[in-house]
């Protein structure tokens, strides 16, 4: 579809076309490249959770077990308790820890999957506005798209946005080539990337009201009384549903809570105003206000029949991802990520109109990169997450130890847990964690905290069954205080005859409210038994059940 005489625009031959989106890309990649960190997995605190969860598979596919998978994953919880298979869809992880069966198990390999995983979600977003408005504005929506603040980041860390965004566009694309050409197989593509979003993040419902809200706008009702329609929304069904039975049988009252309450504080008092506002707000800090004030204008463009026939994919884009997720408990910024490819286009558009009487498409697409610059630019004055420490403690812990258990106690505990796995080939070594002896809550200490070892004598008690060689806590906590941490340091402080500090590693790097502090590894000197590997399995497990395979 060629773009209006009114926006300058470039229509090269299919050759030329599939060398710009390379070219497209390519800028893309080397951005990424020249801003990679290779710090530990710590964005968010989930990030160590994705990258044990895909080690998770890599051990399953080297293991072969006879026990079965319910068995397998909870002996690997209970040895490295920080796995994510109820809490996410597992197609990332599995496709991770395949990958890491040939390249091994550092979360490097995670992190350039999801760069990938962004490039391909690129390649899709120039294809589909390509077919729109013409190459060149596929050109500058995609540099805009790519070099979004929060794409940006997105695309550096091992999250599941990103590739959650690329089979969305895939699924977008496909079948809005399935309602102007009406091919079989670009309904099957569509039907496959939409099973790939679902089994990458639950974030996947928004888009069943984006591909009704196109057959609507678009009044082609007739293709839902196609055979192959149903066929392929059938084969889609068969794809998803046996997980989500899985996680609906062990974990649905988790994620169901999650998605009407909210487990932070701050969502819990959220009245409806805030509901309905709160993504529009976010969107200066999403996509920056130079893409902001682009987007504005090209509101503008909105006058001409024709435009408004274009945005209608982007149009349906925004408002399915606004209706899914402002009624939700649960508010932030990454939840709506999946509309700035919309947005780069209204951008790009409002750009591609301050330069219609020029008809000077390079100078428009100069202008959409200079736009686009200010994701990285903003990025680097507000660095994502980069942390030191956790490896050289984790190392030290393996080094010096011949116990198999490690107690380990604060915020970062799935980090410690990578970084003991990383450097423990031979999977000898269990972890610990403080919030499964001591004490316990859901994400937050707000949300039902409990104390296992209330007294010093109970945590005195709960070291002893457990006999780890070594303790390893931050100091101070990482993020707020928990008062059966604070119990435990105190126990660890008022023992010298029983817990000596070996060693101190500082934690350097700029990773949010992660700053400030170092961790202390403390040898137990009065030891019992160790636990077998069995009873610890047991120990940790048979209370908690399939459930206890989340983040907490």
């Amino acid at each position: 579809m060629n773009a209006p005489a009114q926006a300058p625009s470039i229509e090269p031959a299919n050759s030329k076309a599939r060398w710009l989106t390379a070219a497209v890309v390519a800028l893309l990649a080397i951005a990424y490249a020249l801003s990679f960190d290779l710090g530990e997995p710590v964005y968010l605190g989930d990030e160590n959770r994705h990258v044990m969860t895909a080690i998770y598979f890599h051990d399953l596919l080297s293991d072969h077990p006879t026990s079965g998978f319910k068995t397998h994953a909870r002996r690997f919880y209970a040895q490295y308790p920080a796995l994510g298979l109820m809490i996410w869809p597992p197609l990332f992880h599995g496709i991770c820890g395949t990958l890491m069966l040939g390249l091994g198990t550092s979360f490097v390999v995670a992190k350039l999957l999801v760069m990938a995983f962004a490039a391909i979600a690129a390649t899709y977003l120039f294809r589909l506005v390509r077919r729109t408005h013409g190459a060149a504005i596929a050109a500058g929506t995609t540099l805009l798209f790519g070099l979004a603040p929060l794409v940006f980041v997105f695309s550096q860390h091992v999250m599941l946005e990103m590739p959650t965004v690329a089979f969305s566009l895939a699924t977008l694309f496909h079948f809005t080539r399935f309602l102007d050409e009406s091919r079989r197989r670009d309904l099957f593509l569509a039907a496959l990337a939409a099973a790939g979003a679902a089994l990458t993040r639950f974030d996947a419902a928004y888009l069943l009201p984006l591909l009704l809200s196109l057959i609507a706008i678009r009044k082609r009702w007739k293709v839902l009384a196609r055979w192959d329609t149903w066929g392929a929304a059938c084969a889609a069904i068969v794809l998803v549903l046996p997980y989500y039975a899985l996680v609906f049988k062990e974990a649905g009252g988790l994620h169901a809570r999650q998605a009407s309450q909210s487990l932070m504080p701050e969502d819990q008092a959220a009245g409806a105003w805030r509901h309905l506002s709160y993504y529009p707000s976010q969107l200066p800090m999403q996509i920056g206000w130079p893409m902001v004030i682009a987007a504005g204008i090209g509101l503008l463009g909105f006058a001409s029949a024709e435009r408004r026939r274009q945005f209608v994919p982007y149009a349906c884009l925004i408002g399915a991802t606004y209706l899914t997720f402002s009624p939700l408990a649960e508010l932030t910024p990454r939840h709506a990520i999946y509309w700035i490819p919309a947005f780069a286009v209204l951008a790009m558009q409002g750009i591609a109109l301050l330069f219609q009487r020029a008809n000077a498409p390079a100078a428009a697409l100069g202008m959409a990169a200079l736009v686009a610059a200010a994701g990285p630019i903003q990025q680097v004055s507000d660095p994502s997450a980069s942390l030191h420490g956790y490896a050289a403690a984790a190392r030290y812990v393996v080094q010096h130890s011949d116990s198999p258990a490690v107690l380990f106690d604060g915020w970062l505990d799935g980090n410690f847990t990578y970084h003991i796995r990383r450097n423990d080939p031979e999977r000898s070594r269990f972890v610990l964690r403080g919030d499964k002896l001591l004490y316990t809550f859901l994400c937050v200490p707000e949300t039902d905290y409990q104390e296992l070892a209330r007294t010093e004598t109970q945590v005195l008690e709960t070291i002893a069954k457990y006999d780890p060689e070594y303790i390893v806590v931050e100091e101070p906590l990482a993020m707020r205080a928990i008062p059966g941490s604070d119990r435990l340091r105190k126990v660890l402080a008022d023992h010298p005859e029983r817990f000596a500090l070996e060693r101190t590693v500082p934690v350097t790097g700029t990773a949010g409210v992660f700053r400030d502090y170092e961790l202390k590894i403390y040898r137990v000197l009065v030891r019992g038994d160790a636990p077998s590997r069995a009873a610890l399995v047991r120990m940790l497990t048979d209370t908690g059940g399939m459930t206890a395979l989340g983040q907490n």
